[in-house]
């Protein structure tokens, strides 16, 4: 790895630590009740996804990894993936489990990101972001589900 490669690096870490400790803390706001699937079917039916899961604040969202949040804030800033970072390719949405329309009622367009750099020999993993113009959802088991970020 060559020094500027290690510089970038570290600084792309100390400005996503600096970032994420400035931030205000967000109030409880009410959460959607999007679910995965009907559990009340699952034996009898198929599983049935709803388009996504949305939380309402990080404060409730415990459960996506502060690194999804590193990586979106890097990608806001810069369009493009962090280095050693796979991401930006468009992201088709054919099962449907991201609302179809943006926030200007037009056909919504996505591009997909790996929450994890890329790793010699390894298997990418199922976790990934998914964003639109105004908007991010983490999936972590490869667009089964969606949660989205706020």
């Amino acid at each position: 790895m060559s020094f500027s490669s290690s510089f970038r690096k570290y600084f792309f870490w100390l400005f996503a630590l600096i970032i994420f400790s400035c931030q205000p803390g967000h109030g409880s706001q009410q959460e959607s009740d999007y679910t995965t699937r009907d559990q009340s079917h699952s034996k009898t039916s198929p599983k049935t996804k709803q388009p996504h899961k949305s939380s309402a604040s990080r404060k409730n969202e415990g459960n996506i990894p502060e690194k999804v949040y590193t990586v979106l804030a890097y990608i806001r800033q810069h369009n493009t993936a962090p280095e050693g970072y796979a991401g930006g390719r468009k992201f088709g949405n054919y099962e449907k489990r991201l609302p179809q329309k943006d926030h200007m009622n037009k056909p919504a367009r996505y591009r997909e990101w790996d929450v994890n750099p890329k790793k010699q020999g390894k298997n990418r993993g199922a976790e990934r972001l998914v964003t639109s113009e105004k908007r991010a959802w983490y999936t972590r088991d490869h667009y089964e589900t969606f949660e989205e970020l706020k």
